[in-house]
């Protein structure tokens, strides 16, 4: 590896990590206040505690993606092969998706179920 990509990928770890622990650290306390432990919300404060524990896993998931770019470009990324239905990985993942689509005026509709199962790696579909 050359001299300019072992230092890409130090600065992309680096960053990674510097923004993860105090990101885990908001998560928690968004996800606490949502919860209604610190006391009851009224309907805004609770929609505002959702949205920024949203956008706190939101930002975890980019920091999570820049580690993913740093370990391919270091060829250290391997998948993990099984077969996986992809029907239920897809429902997931667009929950996940949906309030953000929601909140910009889109609407995400999966047209049906396959019942395919496909060889993949299930977390890299879901990254994708």
């Amino acid at each position: 590896m050359s001299e300019p990509a072992r230092t890409r990928r130090a600065l992309l770890e680096g960053l990674s990590h510097e923004l993860r622990s105090p990101l885990q650290s908001l998560l928690g306390f968004a996800q606490l206040l949502g919860s209604g432990k610190l006391g009851p919300l009224n309907e805004e404060q609770q929609e505002a505690a959702d949205a920024l524990a949203r956008t706190a896993r939101r930002i975890l998931q980019v920091s999570e993606d820049v580690l993913q770019v740093a370990r391919i470009d270091a060829g250290r990324e391997e998948p993990t092969w099984a077969d996986v239905a992809l029907d239920p990985l897809l429902a997931r993942e667009l929950e996940l998706v949906r309030p953000e689509a929601e909140a910009k005026g889109l609407a995400l509709v999966r047209a049906g179920e396959t019942g395919v199962v496909a060889p993949t790696d299930a977390a890299k579909v879901a990254r994708i």
